[in-house]
């Protein structure tokens, strides 16, 4: 789940001083992290050496969990289908459809089958330095993602210009929060997507198709590859060039620490950020990261 918020008319001045907190606090960290890895290697991942039947079943699997789970909610309540106030119900079905392929990968993750992706990590690591990895990588990306975000509205709206009937909406999650008058309907996008999205996107972009694309393409490609993915997956014109930089660095920090505990982390961070200032400066014209 991909939101890139639209500039608005506006400059809130407390939504400004948070931004510009954020963006200098980034800066510092991404100085700190490009003089870090000069000095040490990446713990690194191994490839996922699958066969291309065991990866098809795998992604089958997944696939067919998603389905039935927005299947079963549709026969359940048969109203979901249609639209409500806010988005609720765009906002029901993409947390069921996301629970449901997390559901699928963990179940493919127990199994043990060669159709499952483990072992997910290169090894153990301590949960402070889980934590502290994630929080770094997060606080050095927010600079690279402002800056992605608009560098491409920019670019997007040149394009505007030369393509008249080019339409750039921003994604579900924006008119939701921009719709909300509930409290209960905050709640749940937050909670969908600090802790359902992170998870389900994750095992799926990087300890799954990045391994599997790792064991044949160089890792570079293979990181732009599965990242180039992952933002064409959220389909929004508007949110796919930062998305695919959110991909990279996502990736970049699982070959740092090895773990998949930390681009999870990472992703919740940044998707939690980007709500609770949509949330409190809704007005503001600074807010251009995205949420994934």
């Amino acid at each position: 789940m991909l939101a890139a918020v639209q500039a608005g008319p506006s400059i809130n001045v407390a939504g400004l001083a948070s931004e510009t907190v954020l963006l200098v606090g980034g800066v510092a960290a991404l100085a700190w992290q490009i003089k870090r890895n000069r000095r040490e290697a990446p713990t690194g991942v191994e490839p996922w050496r699958a066969t291309l039947l065991d990866f098809g079943i795998w992604v089958w699997v997944v696939c067919c969990g998603l389905y039935v789970g927005v299947n079963a909610l549709r026969a359940i309540d048969p109203d979901v289908n249609q639209p409500a106030p806010g988005g609720a119900n765009v906002l029901l079905l993409g947390s069921v459809a996301q629970a449901s392929a997390l559901a699928a990968q963990l179940g493919l993750l127990w199994y043990k089958r060669p159709f499952s992706p483990r072992p997910l990590n290169s090894g153990p690591l301590p949960a402070r330095r889980v934590v502290g990895e994630a929080a770094w990588a997060w606080l050095a990306a927010y600079p690279i993602i402002a800056g992605a975000s608009l560098g491409w509205q920019l670019l997007l709206g040149l394009a505007q210009k030369i393509w008249l009937h080019l339409e750039t909406p921003p994604q579900e999650a924006v008119k939701i929060l921009a719709q909300s008058t509930s409290g209960a309907e905050n709640i749940l996008l937050i909670l969908f997507a600090v802790l359902v999205a992170p998870v389900t996107e994750e095992l799926f972009f990087r300890a799954g198709l990045y391994r599997f694309l790792k064991s044949r393409l160089p890792e570079n490609a293979a990181m732009v590859a599965a990242s180039f993915l992952f933002a064409l997956s959220h389909l929004n014109l508007e949110s796919f060039l930062p998305l695919l930089v959110l991909g990279i660095l996502l990736t970049k920090l699982y070959e740092r620490t090895g773990h998949i505990a930390a681009p999870v982390l990472f992703h919740a961070l940044f998707n939690l950020t980007t709500i609770l200032l949509m949330l409190l400066f809704p007005e503001s014209s600074l807010s251009l990261q995205p949420t994934s």
